[in-house]
């Protein structure tokens, strides 16, 4: 077996040593303390630029600091070694975010009813952010908005909504916290109805025009309905959407030719 000579044992290595290593795929680092970005990283210790040379993103690339595009303030540290080169600040951010680094933004929403079915002049609701503002917390940081039930009852609530870390409209907390809790549906309509104008024993009721009721004839007082093509008359109640009907209302939603041949 031939030996190589000193010279060309020597050019050999010369040779060996001058052969560039590329690493066959890109290698990445990230560090994050406190959603933030830490500097100095421990995590990542290198000092090469863009264009540098590298084998490892961790130990031969600098870090640069990323902001998450959400707007929530998060930010990291990252690093990357691709084709051999560190890359640069846009590019190690754009193949680095995670949802981890990055998780999306929270909804939160916060509401308040009282008195009963009422929007409270001193809400518990405490913040006074106004559409737009950075918020954290609905409860705290946004200002509550009176929301009307479009049921024709009156009925409000306050709410407030801080959502991918801003308040909302009014509207858009108001649409999305309405629920039947706020918003009751009115009692079924109740109705009664006997010849004459002496009532019945049943309609015991007091309630005049508007009056809440629950009941025609336990809570609403009885009406006496002349009839158009005689002299005739017939007694009635009606409690419609939770309040007593108007005399004109229960005498046309009770006629018939039952008491009107």
């Amino acid at each position: 077996m031939k030996r190589l000579t000193p010279v060309l044992a020597a050019a050999w290595l010369t040779a060996g040593c001058n052969v560039k290593v590329t690493p066959a795929t890109p290698t990445t680092a990230t560090d994050q303390v406190a959603a933030g970005c830490p500097v100095p990283s421990a995590k990542i210790t290198g000092s090469g630029q863009s264009g540098d040379a590298c084998l490892e993103a961790d130990v031969d690339c600098a870090p640069v600091c990323c902001t998450c595009p959400n707007g929530d303030g998060n930010a990291w540290a990252a690093a990357e070694c691709a084709g051999g080169a560190c890359a640069g600040g846009s590019k190690a951010c754009a193949d680095t975010e995670t949802a981890t680094l990055c998780p999306p933004p929270s909804t939160t929403t916060a509401t308040d009813q009282s008195p009963a079915l009422g929007c409270p002049t001193v809400p518990a609701l405490t913040g006074t952010g106004t559409t737009g503002s950075s918020c954290a917390s609905a409860k705290t940081d946004c200002a509550p908005a009176c929301c009307p039930c479009g049921d024709g009852s009156g009925h409000q609530w306050a709410a407030a909504e801080c959502k991918g870390g801003a308040c909302t409209t009014a509207e858009q907390a108001c649409t999305d916290t309405a629920s039947a809790t706020f918003c009751p549906a009115p009692p079924p309509t109740t109705r009664d109805a006997v010849a004459g104008c002496n009532g019945s024993p049943a309609m015991t009721g007091a309630g005049t025009t508007g009056a809440p009721c629950a009941n025609a004839d336990t809570d609403c007082l009885a009406v006496c309905c002349p009839c158009a093509n005689s002299s005739d008359t017939w007694s009635a109640v009606e409690c419609e959407a939770g309040a007593c009907a108007s005399k004109t209302q229960t005498c046309t939603d009770t006629a018939s030719t039952t008491f009107c041949p």
